[in-house]
């Protein structure tokens, strides 16, 4: 068990390494001191903004939408775990939009990725995945999501193969 010292050298360690992370990538991540909220990627910023509570939200635009949910305190998009979802998330085109609903607390929902197709406002498709899923897993499963939704492309399809290959 680490003392006092240790532990908050490793906690500065890992700030550190977050920020670098967030300069890598060009875009503020929400993260473990982020208000909790939703969180969406904005392509043409090449910026995470946050675009509301997390009471009564859902995706509103035509288009398939991916939420992974998080809780600020535990932060499971902090750590490793969380790189495979912001490369993917990052590198998608915009009729794919991404999410991040971070709570405050643990709920039900917590640590979910959940899908879901909106067409003329409504949503006509949606499915629940739990936990943090890897890089193959995400690509995998949105391509088949792609064929489902009608407002995304064949080209959105190409662009999963780009991000990873090996799914």
């Amino acid at each position: 068990m680490p003392d006092d010292d240790e532990r908050s050298i490793l906690e500065r360690m890992i700030r550190e390494m977050r920020g670098k992370s967030e300069q890598v990538s060009g875009a503020k991540r929400p993260s473990e001191g982020s208000p909790s909220g939703v969180y969406t990627y904005i392509h043409s910023q090449g910026a995470w903004v946050r675009v509301g509570e997390t009471d009564g939200w859902g995706p509103k635009e035509d288009g398939l939408h991916i939420v992974f949910t998080d809780v600020a305190g535990k932060c499971l998009l902090c750590t490793a775990l969380g790189r495979d979802w912001y490369e993917f998330a990052e590198a998608l085109y915009e009729r794919i939009r991404t999410h991040v609903k971070l709570l405050d607390e643990y709920e039900e929902d917590a640590y979910t990725v959940l899908a879901v197709c909106v067409e003329g406002g409504e949503v006509v498709y949606s499915r629940r995945f739990s936990g943090v899923l890897s890089l193959p897993e995400l690509v995998r499963i949105t391509a088949e999501l792609v064929t489902r939704c009608p407002s995304a492309s064949r080209k959105d399809i190409s662009k999963l193969k780009e991000i990873c290959p090996c799914a």
